[in-house]
């Protein structure tokens, strides 16, 4: 894994800086980002991201950190890396301390399409969280998506409100 080595090194060599606004997460995530078009490095990059969610799923301080980068990638990315936390450490404690969704989301005025595209990626997630194993997971999930729907209800309460102004 000659690409991931760099990537690597940074993650490893920078574990104070634990916010997302901290260079080592914008250097991260910037790699990722940039170039994703190219097979080959997409390829290497999905490889780099469920290499360091294994090599830190027990190290609850570095997973969130690593999640707080792959939320702003692609929903493949996302999917990727909770599935390999899953695989790799099923304790709750560690899931429900990582994002599972974007602060803020692109897509032009219609934000209550941004918010059903964060519900039908989190719904994608349920077969992955079959079981009594899975309980609590299930429920962090439901309780995200609950959020997302009273969302789009207030969203479409407000642009009601904003039509009858004009």
């Amino acid at each position: 894994m000659e690409y991931g080595y760099s990537n690597d090194f940074l993650f490893d060599h920078f574990p104070e800086i634990d916010t997302p606004s901290g260079n080592m997460c914008f250097r991260l995530k910037n790699t990722l980002i940039s170039c994703n078009d190219e097979e080959i490095i997409d390829s290497r990059q999905k490889e780099w991201v469920k290499h360091i969610v294994c090599k830190n799923a027990f190290l609850p301080n570095r997973i969130v950190i690593i999640f707080e980068i792959v939320v702003e990638l692609d929903d493949e990315y996302r999917r990727e890396a909770i599935i390999t936390l899953l695989k790799t450490n099923a304790d709750f404690k560690v899931f429900d301390k990582i994002r599972l969704c974007p602060y803020s989301y692109s897509g032009g005025r219609d934000i209550a399409q941004a918010y059903q595209n964060q519900i039908d990626f989190l719904e994608s997630l349920y077969p992955e969280v079959n079981g009594l194993k899975y309980l609590e997971h299930k429920k962090k999930i439901e309780s995200v998506i609950n959020f997302f729907k009273n969302a789009i209800k207030q969203e479409r309460i407000n642009e009601i409100k904003d039509d009858a102004l004009w």
